[in-house]
């Protein structure tokens, strides 16, 4: 579980990177349209609450960046109860990262105006369909229970052909570029295999590949081998998404002159 807070506003699509960070890594397709990353270390999450932590460590693993799951939760503060404030956890890995020349990049951040303009979409279709509303608090949003009681049929409807595309397109280059996505999603919206009923709110994995003979993507969850390699329809993955965060390398001046 993950406990979300109001940072920065939504910031440009990074380019992808990997190769030189990550030798080992590489892409794999396959003739049925798969194209995912493969090498991403599994780190099983050591309690309900700790997602944040154990996929952050998968991801900084795969870089060759040591981490443990217990000491990344402590800097962070998370808890059983609580969970994790991904804002925080965030900031504890940009730490880790600057001395490897590594930054932690949002490519969706936690934007207050960019979920209010989907709550308000999304009541507008409710009322048409005479379907319940989502609340709306004027100084903030708690994501988990904003979105736990939403049609997923309605919030497919807030998201715009444009907004799918790039999605989509976000998805397609960080893969190719052997990046894996920080995904954080709102769970218990979207029909998934193999995840226990009672599995709601706050959550981050991570998004490794896509297929785009099929219209989806490929996730991997902290939940053991059996969820490292798993599949949505691209509207439902991009319809639950709460954020979406990569790790950069951190340019030059000399690197950054065209």
């Amino acid at each position: 579980m993950i406990a979300h807070r109001r940072v920065a506003a939504i910031i440009p699509l990074v380019t992808a990177f990997a190769n030189a960070l990550c030798a080992q890594a590489r892409v794999f397709e396959s003739d049925s349209g798969d194209v995912r990353i493969t090498g991403i270390p599994m780190v099983l999450q050591i309690g309900r609450s700790y997602c944040a932590p154990a996929t952050m460590v998968r991801v900084l693993r795969y870089y060759g960046i040591e981490a443990e799951q217990k000491i990344l939760a402590e800097r962070a503060g998370s808890t059983d109860d609580n969970g994790t404030d991904v804002g925080k956890m965030l900031e504890e890995v940009s730490k880790i990262c600057a001395g490897y020349n590594l930054k932690v990049e949002a490519i969706m951040d936690f934007d207050y105006a960019r979920y209010a303009a989907i709550i308000a979409k999304y009541n507008a279709i409710a009322a048409k369909r005479d379907s319940p509303a989502l609340g709306l608090n004027e100084k903030h949003i708690d994501l988990s229970k904003t979105f736990a009681n939403a049609d997923i049929e309605i919030l497919r409807q807030t998201a715009t052909k444009r907004d799918l595309r790039a999605f989509s397109k976000t998805v397609r280059g960080h893969v190719r570029g052997e990046t894996p996505l920080i995904w954080g999603v709102v769970l218990g919206i979207a029909p998934e295999p193999d995840i226990a009923p009672y599995t709601s709110g706050g959550h981050l994995r991570l998004i490794t590949g896509f297929n785009d003979k099929t219209s989806e993507i490929i996730y991997s969850d902290p939940w053991g081998p059996k969820h490292a390699t798993k599949r949505m329809p691209l509207a439902d993955a991009y319809a639950i998404t709460m954020s979406l965060h990569a790790l950069a390398p951190i340019l030059s001046n000399q690197d950054a002159a065209p």
